[in-house]
């Protein structure tokens, strides 16, 4: 009698941490970004929400999340 479990595969540890970037990291990165709006806006969303890169790409202007997150959002990213 064959075992049912020979081809079930068990789930990968992942046990890597997330990055994070330091405060001072986050400060070059806006102040780099600031004449490329779309960058600014993309790093101040995540930022701001804590969405992961992947949620962000997915994110399409007909979304009710991107009408929420506009009301949040400063126009001049300060």
């Amino acid at each position: 009698m064959k075992n049912p479990t020979s081809t079930v595969h068990t789930p990968r540890e992942d046990d890597s941490l997330p990055y994070y970037l330091s405060k001072q990291q986050m400060v070059e990165l806006k102040e780099a970004s600031r004449e490329h709006i779309k960058d600014r806006a993309i790093i101040e969303t995540l930022y701001a929400t804590g969405v992961r890169i992947s949620e962000l790409l997915n994110i399409r202007l007909e979304d009710e999340e991107v009408i929420c997150l506009n009301n949040f959002m400063s126009p001049h990213f300060t």
